[in-house]
């Protein structure tokens, strides 16, 4: 716990223009112009790697990594921005660890901790989300958690890596998705309460109605990101590394790596096992957890 009665401004930075600064250490080479206000913040910076603040922007009781940029009337409070990401265009960030080279916009993240490359870039909704390997995306209208579920305040998601959450969705929780990696959830897709454990998978509004089937159950078609999308795979790999800014940390890449392939692999297993007692029309959790 480190503390000083005065505030820090260190060399080659910049202020303009902030009508309130107070309790607050800025680091070399910080560029702070047109900020709305700054009290209790740590902004680490260099003259190589400079981290802005600006546009209307208010920080407080928050740590500030380097090259991170903070602007459009972006609110972050009492929260943790890693080496690169990025807060813009009235994004609200409370009470939430966002990694690095991750961006958001427009859209609320609230008691998260949210890994590397993270897009959310639109009017959306995150709570509660534990989710370090990142990598995933957040639509346009998705609302993945809620304000108020008239329940006590102890739900959360676990999303898996580059879990992709589709306009207008509704996921409830508790969610946990950590065994389902580069999953797609669909547009509009409404989900309940629920554990994953199929890769690559698809969940998608039921395409025909089943007696046997409550209404309010999704179809999942497992490993469809790979016979169906290849292509977005192989994209993932190039544009992780392309976009990887972080100096600090280090990713892996690869989609088709050993701790991936073993949940594929585990997965299959199952689907095997389930094949081997007769082909049905339908099958749900009953029938294969999961």
């Amino acid at each position: 716990d480190v503390q000083s009665s005065f505030g820090w401004v260190r060399e080659g930075a910049r202020i303009r223009h902030v009508p309130s600064i107070d309790n607050t250490y800025i680091g070399a080479g910080a560029v702070v112009e047109h900020a709305h206000e700054l009290r209790n913040v740590c902004i680490f910076s260099s003259s190589e790697e400079r981290t802005s603040v600006s546009g209307g922007a208010t920080i407080t009781d928050s740590v500030v990594q380097w090259g991170v940029h903070v602007f459009g009337g972006a609110i972050v409070r009492q929260s943790v921005l890693l080496e690169y990401s990025a807060v813009e265009e009235h994004g609200v960030i409370l009470e939430t660890v966002v990694g690095p080279n991750t961006a958001i916009a427009k859209g609320e993240a609230t008691s998260c901790l949210l890994g590397p490359f993270v897009g959310f870039h639109h009017q959306s909704l995150l709570i509660s989300a534990f989710w370090p390997e990142g990598k995933g995306n957040i639509a346009y209208g998705a609302n993945v958690g809620s304000n108020h579920t008239g329940r006590a305040p102890d739900q959360e998601i676990w999303p898996g890596e580059a879990n992709f959450y589709g306009l207008g969705c509704i996921i409830r929780f508790p969610a946990n998705f950590s065994d389902a990696p580069y999953s797609l959830f669909a547009s509009g897709v409404s989900t309940l309460g629920q554990r994953m454990t199929f890769p690559f998978s698809l969940i998608a509004e039921p395409r025909d109605a089943e007696a046997e089937v409550p209404p309010a159950f999704n179809e999942l078609f497992p490993a469809w990101g790979l016979y169906k999308n290849a292509y977005g795979m192989a994209r993932f790999e190039n544009k992780f590394a392309k976009r990887d800014k972080a100096r600090r940390h280090r990713f892996p890449y690869a989609v088709l790596r050993p701790d991936i392939v073993r949940l594929v692999l585990r997965a299959v297993a199952q689907l095997e096992q389930l094949g081997a007692g007769g082909i049905k029309a339908v099958y749900t959790e009953r029938d294969c957890p999961g």
